[in-house]
């Protein structure tokens, strides 16, 4: 038996990795510590094994010591010219020293290029003090601050130490340098970055395990920052190929017993590429055909394989013009009206805003309750060298295979509603997800070309730039409407701010803040500090632009239960039997969240109800952000405002109401907005309509009218 308290247990075995697992111990209370087994051959030279007891698939391997610049250079040596100049301003020793100077971007190049990734603040925490609380071991070696054990001195000391010195100094889990020395860049989802641990020029207090320091961009230079690489790492657990066969054997039973049932594989394979297999069984609704729409949001549609009755058939195909939906005509031979069709679509996917990296970290969006009433499996496999950090709806079951996070979701038919919501899914990867990293400055010539050729009054300079699919997200405009030489042009863009460039497979994204406008059908839209993502494949020795979307942002509340809570916005949403809770994706918004109806409304007709919500630091200007949050609704011509700002209450704050009538693309929209501004916080509600027409809208408005005031009831703003 051990006293109660904090222990970290070293375990060696003949083959095996010595495993590091820290676990929190109960006096006279028999402790089980599950400890990861992971071959030998797992483990880099200088790696240590580092995971928290009952939490063996979260382990990890960290580097004894920070990157020197002698393993810096080794890593740099290789790289062509435009690669190695983006490390301009490192400075890389040439001995046991660490590298140091860096961006946020130099470090996670510098750490992909190690085939690894930067460590979480939740991994530096584990590795600098263990399942301790900060209060009891402030500081990597102990409680109390030791002078010899940590070079960080504001007045005497110059420059770092080599990255194997001060023993003394080191972690449970004997790792060096967690604190001074040089603070070490941490993982980020993009937006910011931040260093840990403290530098050889920090007060104590600056060196404690929890000190984190913001710096100003992912792009400014943190002088004294270097880095430390972590690795995934993944221990045999019989619990995953257990898992795995469970659910292979259940999307067999399932596509064999009969019914109608759509099974939907999703594949993200080690260099980017993602393939979609689907496996349909539905009911005829015509002789002899099954008619399919394929729609893969966020993905372009690539090729396309069909079989049906085990075999490859020839199909009609119709693709939509922004290239994410095929309306398919699969022949099914003799099969009747009401007999059950099966029908296998697998299909190669280019990534834009369905896959997506943010920071160090990436963010893959599929459909989940696009079927109707039908059940439905969705299994999606991620990268080797991949972890999972945040997955919302949660998933049915999760494993591994090999190396390899595999997430299922279920859905019988008593669980789909009426709309369509995405699962998302945030991991990070070891290396890089694509064979080819963008550097910046190619980059920005292609947004910079791009900008150009949308001024320039020749339309063959922007038709050689532009993929046929192209399409212009705020505004919907395609390569079509662009080169109409009819119109004026539709376009203008100035750069204001470059924020990161990343690739997935062979698409490169840069992101970007503009200023800007564009003309569509409803109008012109006056765009100002606008987050904007390029996406572009090189064909050949050129760029084609495939889409330019708005970079929205992913909600940060969370859900338990039925019910959704956003802590800094103050805002809670009770479950009710009258409605399902989904996230939606993409908006400009903190919160961002849909009340959709439980059950199927009039048919034609779309009912929900939308929470945008934002938190600024600043006092921004109100226009610009009532624009972000709509969506830049309020800057487009093709609304009418039905019914002028009138005082109203949204749980427990006062809110200016409006009524909105929206046209575009053939949809209308009656909407009900909520605007309520507290400090520092914004929030709009929308109740929405959509129909084929204004009339039908405001039809469908009126009729649901009691559905919206049940389910605005159980939103509360505190």
């Amino acid at each position: 038996m051990l006293d109660a308290g904090h222990y970290v247990v070293q375990v060696e075995r003949v083959g095996l990795a010595t495993a590091n697992v820290a676990f929190e111990g109960e006096r006279d209370r028999a402790i089980e510590v599950e400890v990861p087994q992971l071959h030998l051959a797992n483990l880099r030279e200088g790696e240590v094994l580092v995971a928290a007891a009952g939490a063996p698939e979260r382990a990890f391997a960290l580097s004894r010591t920070e990157l020197s610049g002698a393993e810096a250079a080794r890593l740099l040596a290789g790289l062509p010219p435009e690669q190695r100049a983006e490390f301009q301003g490192v400075v890389v020793p040439g001995d046991d020293l660490p590298v140091h100077h860096l961006t946020f971007r130099q470090a996670r190049a510098l750490a992909a290029l190690a085939g690894g990734h930067l460590p979480s603040a939740a991994e530096f925490a584990l590795a600098a003090r263990g399942t301790m609380p900060v209060a009891a071991r402030p500081y990597p070696w102990g409680a109390t601050f030791a002078a010899d054990s940590v070079h960080a001195d504001p007045v005497r000391a110059s420059r770092p130490e080599p990255v194997d010195s001060r023993p003394q100094g080191a972690s449970p889990f004997g790792i060096l340098h967690l604190a001074g020395n040089v603070a070490e860049m941490l993982s980020s989802p993009g937006g910011h970055a931040s260093a840990a641990g403290g530098d050889w020029l920090s007060a104590p207090e600056q060196v404690r395990c929890d000190a984190v320091e913001t710096l100003a961009g992912l792009d400014v230079p943190g002088r004294r920052v270097g880095l430390r690489i972590a690795r995934f790492v993944y221990p045999t657990r019989a619990a995953d190929a257990a898992a795995a066969a469970a659910c292979n054997d259940r999307m067999a039973t399932l596509w064999r017993e009969g019914g109608r049932v759509v099974l939907d594989d999703w594949e993200v394979d080690d260099g980017g590429n993602v393939r979609k297999r689907l496996r349909l069984a539905t009911i005829l609704a015509v002789p002899g055909q099954v008619d399919l729409d394929l729609s893969t949001p966020g993905f372009l549609q690539a090729d396309l394989a069909v079989r049906c009755a085990d075999e490859e058939i020839a199909v009609h195909r119709s693709l939509a013009a922004h290239g994410e939906t095929s309306r398919l005509v699969v022949p099914t031979g003799s099969l009747t009206k009401g007999q059950l069709g099966r029908v296998e679509v697998d299909a190669a996917l280019v990534p834009t805003a369905g896959l997506l990296g943010q920071g160090d970290c990436y963010v893959l969006r599929v459909p989940l309750k696009a079927t109707g009433t039908m059940p439905a499996l969705t299994r999606v496999t991620l990268p080797r060298g991949s972890r999972v950090d945040r997955v919302d709806p949660p998933p049915t079951t999760t494993f591994h295979q090999g190396e390899r996070p595999v997430l299922v979701w279920e859905f019988g038919a008593d669980r789909l509603g009426e709309r369509a919501f995405a699962g998302v899914i945030r991991f990070r990867k070891d290396g890089f997800l694509t064979r080819h990293w963008p550097t910046r400055a190619a980059a920005m010539a292609v947004v910079e070309d791009l900008f150009a050729a949308l001024a320039d009054p020749d339309a063959e300079r922007l038709r050689a730039l532009l993929a046929p699919t192209f399409v212009l997200v705020p505004g919907n405009l395609r390569t079509v409407d662009l080169l109409d030489s009819a119109r004026a042009r539709h376009a203008r863009f100035a750069a204001v701010r470059f924020v990161d460039v990343t690739a997935v497979g062979d698409v490169t994204t840069a992101e970007l803040v503009v200023d800007g406008t564009v003309a569509d059908g409803a109008g012109v839209r006056t765009l100002v500090d606008w987050p904007l993502r390029v996406h572009w494949q090189r064909q050949g020795d050129r760029p084609v632009v495939l889409q330019v979307a708005t970079a929205g942002r992913d909600d940060t509340g969370r859900m338990h239960d039925g019910a959704y809570v956003h802590d800094e916005l103050m805002v809670e949403v009770a479950p009710d039997p009258s409605f399902t809770l989904a996230r939606t994706v993409g908006q400009l918004a903190d919160m961002q969240v849909e009340l959709q109806p439980a059950r199927a409304r009039a048919s034609g007709s779309v009912c929900f109800v939308t929470l945008l919500g934002a938190f600024q630091d600043a006092d921004p200007a109100e226009d610009k952000v009532w624009q972000h949050l709509s969506g830049g609704a309020l800057a487009s011509g093709g609304g009418s405002k039905l019914l002028a700002r009138r005082a109203a209450t949204l749980g427990e704050h006062a809110a200016d109401c409006e009524d909105w009538e929206f046209t575009a693309g053939g949809t209308a929209a009656r909407e009900r907005w909520w605007k309520v501004r507290a400090g520092r916080r914004w929030i709009l509600v929308r109740a929405v309509a959509l129909a084929a027409t204004a009339a039908e809208a405001d039809a469908a408005w009126r009729a649901s009218a009691e559905w919206f005031t049940n389910a605005l009831a159980r939103v509360r703003v505190r």
